[in-house]
């Protein structure tokens, strides 16, 4: 028997994403729902774009999750975006009551699984999240990739960030 897969259909810019602005993303209310809606979600991502490249066109809500990064270097390779035809529009520090307004506490499946977090410490880097949000520069048409796409970073455990966010309390 051969399965047949579904070929992807191209979408375009949400409304919610089409209305952000500078001022909105660092200081209006955090989007966490249409983040979240449609999204693709990339664990162990590191500060790898290929998806974006290659997705960008299909989903324009990226949600990367590594905690084996530091901060100022992913904020430093946001800015090659603008030599790839982006633009960044904002960017906004997140704290957790934003991706987690009801609360959230982790379900370790193993009582293991703590102690295997400790062991790893050394290479885990301190938790931090931000959101932001880039544009097409004009000069670029829409072969080129979406108008706008949204870009969730967590720097936190892969399973546990999709546990809280898709299934927290």
């Amino acid at each position: 028997m051969r399965l047949k897969a579904k070929a992807l259909k191209p979408s375009c810019c949400p409304e919610w994403l089409k209305d952000v602005s500078t001022e909105s993303i660092e200081k209006g209310e955090f989007p966490l729902q249409e983040i979240l809606r449609g999204s693709l979600y990339y664990p162990a991502c590191n500060i790898d774009g290929g998806p974006i490249r290659c997705f960008g066109h299909y989903v324009q809500s990226f949600i990367y999750v590594d905690y084996g990064v530091e901060k100022e270097r992913i904020i430093k390779r946001l800015h090659r975006f603008n030599d790839g035809g982006y633009d960044l529009i904002g960017l906004r520090s997140l704290v957790q009551s934003d991706l987690t307004p009801s609360g959230w506490s982790p379900k370790f499946p193993m009582p293991c699984e703590r102690e295997k977090l400790q062991y790893h410490q050394n290479w885990i880097k301190p938790p931090f999240a931000f959101w932001t949000v880039f544009q097409r520069q004009d000069k670029f048409g829409e072969d080129h990739g979406p108008e706008r796409f949204s870009l969730l970073y967590i720097a936190r455990d892969g399973v546990a960030t999709y546990q809280a966010l898709f299934h927290g309390e």
